[in-house]
């Protein structure tokens, strides 16, 4: 390739990322790349990596599945920074994330206390009872021996 003023143009650099991936030509990696926080894991085989600025989402990686890290440094897009981690894309499918599950009470509305239940009021109703009629056996109030003590007469 020339210039416009004819002279040889040299050739460009390879770039330090594709070298650090050792990329070959012939055969592309099938790559993933993961963005977050690094950080110690309980395991010293894996470094974990925090998914989130709160630190409740992680994926604890191998070390030796990492092909290539990178900082990303602080700035408006990324006001924290982030560590990026290169790996295969079938060993980043096969991680385990993990998350902090905290147990948060739902807030509950205002209840008045329990009352016991209490019956609705009935009107008082005297029970039916046996009576003799007291007119002498007219019929009047007799009813064979029963008289209806409500509703009063």
């Amino acid at each position: 390739m020339t210039t416009e003023k004819g002279t040889p143009m040299p050739d460009p650099q390879e770039n330090k990322l594709v070298q650090a991936l050792k990329v070959d030509p012939n055969n592309p990696p099938d790559l993933a790349v993961l963005n977050g926080f690094f950080g110690r894991s309980v395991d010293k085989a894996n470094i974990r990596l925090y998914r989130s600025v709160l630190m409740d989402v992680w994926q604890d990686i191998p070390r030796n599945q990492i092909i290539h890290f990178d900082k990303i440094e602080r700035g408006p897009e990324t006001p924290f920074g982030e560590d990026i981690v290169w790996m295969l894309d079938q060993d980043a499918r096969a991680l385990d994330p993990q998350m902090v599950v905290r147990a948060v009470a739902p807030p509950q509305p205002e209840v008045a206390p329990l009352q016991p239940e209490v019956a609705p009021l009935q009107p008082e109703v005297a029970p039916l009872q046996p009576e003799v009629a007291d007119d002498g056996g007219d019929g009047d109030g007799d009813y064979s021996g029963w008289r209806r003590l409500w509703p009063p007469r």
